[in-house]
């Protein structure tokens, strides 16, 4: 009878670990969440406005060594193939892209990052495939998110993040919702929030 309570050891064993692991992999795990609108401003020292989103660990664990990208997808763009999607990354104004780490909101209040969407500044608006009115807007300095948003019917954005699990070391992919023309809201974001308080309030 030994050898079936070496089964029934063994059978536990493995139920344990899947547990553990379960728990660990699937429970107690970084949870980057992105801002529901992205937040337009007008700084006084520069003529177009100013772009940002907001991303907050929410998770239970600190997230490290964070890789950012914020792209545009524009469907149509070339009459030629009308259901084709043209993928766009959009620099950022965290010129690296990356974030040392994301401190768990259990541990710190700081648990969230604002970063600014460049789209002036994305040298593929002065390609010829571009409209001629956004190829012109870009060369004068003067092209904004909405004015990217407004190219096609079909626009959308999508913020990507990598990030690593400080405990597991596994590394997670994390995406915000595709985001509209009309998601882009006037304000600031409020104070360790991902609410944005209009210029009104």
């Amino acid at each position: 009878m030994e050898w079936i309570n070496n089964l029934i050891g063994f059978g536990l064993g493995v139920l344990a670990s899947w547990i553990v692991w379960f728990v660990v992999s699937r429970c107690i795990v970084p949870r980057i969440e992105f801002s529901k609108y992205l937040s337009r401003t007008q700084p006084n020292y520069q003529d177009n406005p100013l772009y940002r989103f907001r991303l907050r660990n929410k998770g239970r664990r600190q997230v490290i060594d964070i890789d950012i990208f914020f792209r545009i997808r524009i469907k149509g763009i070339n009459p030629r193939f009308p259901d084709t999607w043209e993928i766009i990354r959009i620099p950022l104004g965290n010129p690296y892209n990356h974030i040392p780490f994301l401190p768990a909101p259990s541990k710190s209040k700081y648990a969230s990052q604002t970063i600014s969407i460049e789209a002036g500044s994305c040298e593929k608006f002065s390609r010829s495939f571009m409209p001629e009115d956004i190829r012109k807007k870009y060369h004068k300095k003067t092209l904004t998110l909405d004015d990217v948003f407004s190219i096609t019917e079909e626009v959308e954005g999508e913020v990507i993040a990598f990030g690593y699990d400080e405990f597991s070391g596994a590394r997670k992919m994390f995406r915000s919702k595709k985001y509209k023309k009309g998601d882009i809201r006037d304000g600031r974001f409020k104070h360790n929030c991902m609410s944005i308080e209009s210029a009104s309030e």
